[in-house]
């Protein structure tokens, strides 16, 4: 499925969504629900959101050759064009501070809670991702969303 799109941004989007690095895995392979999700956001229905740690894990999934480098090469392109990439920095470090308390609370990956908490820090209340330790996070105002 080629992943080529034309975005417009408006300014009041009725919604944020977060996508996990799953997500753009699922994405990939066609996933009904992903790409029903990804349409969402092009027809500017919703922002989404991304992590800068899931630009980092598509880049290491594709050196492991777990996928294939062309495909992390169009996400890497695509990705910051339709998605607002939350950088992890000086403005941002709260979200070290709650991704580790995360980490510890519901026994969540390092990186996984990293990127759950800045998808929560900008207001993400769907979040779509096809790990399994995502779902042991409890937040009243947020929905996780496994892809499987």
């Amino acid at each position: 499925m080629p992943l080529t799109l034309f975005i417009t941004r408006g300014k009041n989007m009725p919604k944020v969504i977060g996508f996990d690095t799953g997500f753009f895995i699922r994405l990939t392979a066609a996933h009904p629900v992903a790409t029903s999700v990804w349409q969402t956001v092009i027809d500017g229905k919703a922002e989404a959101v991304a992590s800068c740690l899931t630009l980092f894990e598509l880049k290491r999934l594709a050196l492991q050759s777990r996928i294939k480098a062309e495909r992390e090469a169009e996400l890497q392109r695509i990705i910051p064009h339709v998605c607002r990439v939350l950088w992890i920095d000086a403005e941002r470090q709260g979200i070290l501070f709650a991704g580790a308390k995360a980490s510890h609370t519901f026994g969540i990956p390092a990186m996984d809670a990293l990127i759950l908490e800045s998808l929560v820090a900008a207001k993400a209340r769907e979040i779509y991702t096809s790990d399994p330790d995502m779902e042991r996070y409890k937040n009243k105002s947020v929905k996780i969303i496994r892809l499987t």
